[in-house]
């Protein structure tokens, strides 16, 4: 691959061709180009700058590193994953961490897992509920909150008074 680094990878999702879409975050350009690592694969970035790479054909799954190309293989989930989700990592990817990754559906409360050297993805299902200050609940959908971040092993977020609630 070519082009300076950092560079983001996405993946448009309808894709007619073999081709990623590339940010380049020194050069602060866009380009489109075929990745071969990348070849016929679902595409998701996460916040940690790895991508995860799903084939949708036999499941198989692994992490990305666009910088040097480093490579982690995962298991295969027993479903696709969701049309629309995020991708982040819990904690620093190395043979000694716990890091898992998260795949949480933006549509559903539904979340996956995967601890980086485990044999198999993990799914949940969750129910977040905060309270107003007039004693009401309100369910939060947490994969669409702007402000999540996973650190250390666990899942955070922020919520304000300002955030939309969904």
């Amino acid at each position: 691959m070519e082009g300076p680094f950092p560079l983001l990878v996405h993946d448009l999702g309808n894709r007619t061709d073999d081709c990623q879409t590339r940010f380049s975050i020194s050069n602060q350009a866009v380009s489109t180009a075929a990745i071969h690592e990348l070849k016929d694969y679902r595409c998701f970035e996460s916040p940690q700058g790895w991508v995860l790479a799903l084939d949708p054909a036999s499941l198989h799954t692994f992490l990305w590193r666009p910088q040097d190309g480093q490579r982690i293989s995962l298991p295969s989930p027993k479903h696709e994953f969701p049309r629309r989700c995020k991708c982040l990592l819990s904690d620093k990817t190395s043979s000694t961490s716990s890091c898992t990754v998260l795949v949480l559906d933006l549509d559903l409360p539904n979340l996956l897992a995967c601890r980086i050297g485990g044999s198999q993805w993990d799914s949940y299902n969750y129910e977040l509920t905060i309270f107003l200050a007039d004693d009401k609940p309100r369910e939060i959908h947490m994969a669409k909150l702007k402000g999540i971040a996973a650190v250390g092993g666990k899942v955070y977020y922020t919520r304000s008074r300002d955030t939309p609630s969904e």
